[in-house]
């Protein structure tokens, strides 16, 4: 609460916000096969928040004002993946695929009110205002799912290839487009790993020898 002595006035206005939220994450992973990992991962996260204004009836020129607000939110996480990792001769390989999916809603009320005959139950009487305001609510929700593939090669640990491609959907994009495809392909050369740059080291450092 705030106070502020001005003549004959006693100023007096209180602003609150109480907020409180939970975050959980669980994760379970397990390999039927050596070669084969399956990793499942949800996750939850939920908010609340409640802001309240009150200005007594004792501020300069109030008749009681008051207003409360409540919101909330949560979201819902879930992701899958299967990764499947193997070595055959000079040959090297991994394959992911996954799923994930995501949601988020939000709701929130609200009121307000104007001239009471006593302060004493300060927000939590707004029924008892001589000018109600204008309540409010909302509510929202999205949602957000994803395919996505990937898969690395490398022969020789000398040349490595890794190809994916993902596809996301959004329920907040325009009918017709709520999809999109996001494909990339990247090739990497280890040439320190070749035997020719091996021998060009070992002829560089016997012709030029560290002297400690």
């Amino acid at each position: 609460n705030r106070k502020q002595q001005n003549g004959y006035f006693i100023k007096e206005q209180s602003d609150k916000v109480s907020k409180h939220g939970e975050l959980a994450n669980v994760s379970l992973i397990f390999n039927p096969i050596p070669e084969l990992t399956i990793k499942l991962l949800g996750g939850l996260q939920h908010n609340n928040q409640n802001s309240s204004a009150y200005r007594t009836r004792e501020f300069l020129h109030s008749t009681g004002n008051a207003s409360l607000s409540l919101s909330q939110f949560t979201s819902l996480l879930s992701e899958n993946t299967v990764t499947y990792s193997k070595i055959f001769g000079n040959h090297s390989i991994t394959a992911l695929g996954g799923y994930t999916f995501q949601n988020f809603k939000t709701t929130a009320v609200s009121g307000s009110g104007s001239g009471f005959l006593s302060d004493v139950f300060n927000v939590y009487s707004l029924q008892s205002a001589s000018t109600p305001g204008i309540p409010s609510s909302s509510y929202s929700k999205s949602v957000l799912i994803s395919y996505l593939g990937r898969i690395n090669y490398s022969f020789k640990d000398k040349y490595l290839l890794t190809v994916s491609i993902r596809r996301d959907g959004s329920s907040v994009f325009s009918q017709g487009n709520k999809w999109g495809d996001f494909p990339s392909a990247a090739f990497a050369w280890k040439a320190s790993n070749e035997n020719f740059l091996k021998i060009f080291q070992e002829i560089f450092i016997g012709c030029f020898p560290c002297k400690c």
